[in-house]
Parts: C-alpha cells; sequence; structure tokens
C-alpha cells in the first residue's frame, strides 16, 4: 500500500517528466513558492494543501479531476 504522500509525490514526479520540466519551471507555472514543492518533495512537509495541490493541478493545465485520474492513487492506505 502507499501513503497519499507517496502517490502525490509520485504524480509531479511523473507529470514533470512528462512535460520535461523539473521544479522550479512548475513552481513558476503554477505560481506556487520552489519551497513549499522542495520540502513536499524531500519529505520534510508531509501534507501540501489542497490549494498547492489546485494550484500546481492549474499550472499543469489539468482539472483537479485530471490530476487524481492516475492509478497510483488506486493503491492508498487510507489509513496512514
Amino acid at each position: 500500500m502507499t501513503t497519499i504522500q507517496d502517490a502525490l509525490k509520485v504524480r509531479i514526479i511523473n507529470l514533470c517528466k512528462e512535460r520535461d520540466i523539473n521544479i522550479l519551471k512548475l513552481s513558476e507555472l503554477s505560481n506556487v513558492n520552489q519551497s513549499t514543492l522542495n520540502e513536499f518533495m524531500q519529505g520534510r512537509t508531509k501534507y501540501p494543501s489542497i490549494n498547492t495541490i489546485v494550484k500546481v493541478a492549474n499550472g499543469l493545465d489539468m482539472t483537479l479531476s485530471e490530476f487524481f485520474d492516475d492509478e497510483v492513487f488506486e493503491k492508498i492506505d487510507l489509513k496512514n
């Protein structure tokens, strides 16, 4: 089973790879501080706000539904 944090990280990494961008570029596109994204991606912050996730999705020209429409979210252990 996967935690929601791990699933979010994997989804962000995969989306960045698909678009050939890095976290800095994602930060610029989404108008989220690079430090905010880095803190989450490096595990120093466990839970990004829903507002941050919405901004990331919008920055990638996706709806929130499209962001979460990935098999990585089907294996989440909701107890953690």
